[in-house]
């Protein structure tokens, strides 16, 4: 059972790839040589939208999951307490961006923001999640693991 949960919106993930299906769909239906692309690149946007629109973090006994969109299991990432070394909130670069990514620290998941809490992992290994709570997700990290810092 999660000990702590949070789930955040990414508004321009929501609303940019909406706009965008909103655009190919219109051309899509003013030109009918352009409708079957503008239809697929509509459901492209959706789907990003659904995807990558929020960002859920949970940590229990066992450990931090985040994950994209509504649905567990299509986009997500475990890190076992085992692992975690140690825990401390850092402030992303504006070109870090938004989804998931490589940074030059190791790989992130962020749908909104510039605010983190970055793991330092076994092997020298790090990763990065993006959240509008920050302390939060950092103090219920060290609760559970034990982690100093």
């Amino acid at each position: 059972m999660p000990v702590y949960t949070h789930q955040q919106v990414g508004w321009a993930l929501r609303w940019g790839p909406g706009a965008g299906a909103a655009a190919a769909l219109a051309i899509a239906w003013s030109d009918p040589a352009a409708r079957p692309g503008g239809t697929a690149a509509a459901v492209l946007f959706v789907l990003i939208a659904a995807l990558f629109s929020s960002l859920t973090v949970e940590v229990d006994h066992e450990g931090v999951l985040a994950w994209f969109g509504p649905l567990r299991g299509i986009l997500w990432r475990r890190l076992p307490a085992a692992e975690i070394r140690s825990v401390q909130v850092v402030r992303n670069r504006w070109y870090y961006g938004w989804g998931f990514r490589r940074v030059p620290s190791g790989w992130m998941f962020n749908v909104s923001g510039l605010d983190a809490v970055e793991f330092e992992l076994t092997g020298s290994r790090r990763f990065r999640i993006g959240t509008d709570d920050p302390q939060g997700l950092q103090r219920a990290v060290q609760e559970m693991t034990s982690v100093a810092r």
